[in-house]
């Protein structure tokens, strides 16, 4: 009887440690880059707001509201080409002929790492998610909502974009 009650408490022991000490895995969030949003934001110093539309296919337009010296200023990039509009002006380039430092060209490296999944999840909160973007010189950080939906972008203290008005439709 003693055997049987020891067995019967080492099968419980053993049962009980198995269920303890399994627990699911929570999978992150992954960035949702398949949006259109309106944004506000610091680039080297300089006020901007805007529009943006991005998807996983690569296309990224940028269209720049103020400050008012280039209001209207629209950036279309596709399969490596940009096209830059300004009212009844549009002209077409490589992407790699405009300046690295240049606020659009700042933006669609991020959210083409971001689409490479170049990033790693740093932490997260209540609130959502904060991701670290690997980029070609150097890091910049994501910040996500609970849905993945982006809802700020920052590189060091050159760049701190917050979106808003997020649709995902």
């Amino acid at each position: 009887m003693a055997k049987r009650s020891i067995l019967t408490l080492c099968v419980a022991f053993i049962f009980l440690s198995l269920i303890c000490g399994c627990s699911v895995k929570q999978e992150s969030i992954k960035p949702n880059i398949d949006f259109s949003s309106q944004f506000e934001g610091v680039y080297r110093g300089h006020n901007y707001s805007g529009e943006i539309i991005c998807n996983r296919q690569g296309l990224f337009n940028l269209r720049i509201n103020s400050p008012d010296t280039v209001e209207g200023l629209e950036f279309s990039y596709r399969s490596g080409g940009v096209e830059i509009k300004r009212e009844q002006l549009i002209c077409s380039a490589d992407e790699a002929f405009l300046p690295s430092n240049s606020l659009p060209q700042r933006l669609r490296e991020i959210m083409k790492a971001v689409s490479q999944g170049q990033y790693s999840e740093n932490s997260k909160n209540d609130l959502g998610y904060t991701y670290t973007i690997n980029l070609r010189n150097g890091k910049a950080m994501l910040y996500c909502d609970r849905k993945g939906n982006i809802t700020k972008l920052s590189e060091n203290d050159n760049l701190d974009i917050k979106l808003n008005r997020i649709n995902t439709e």
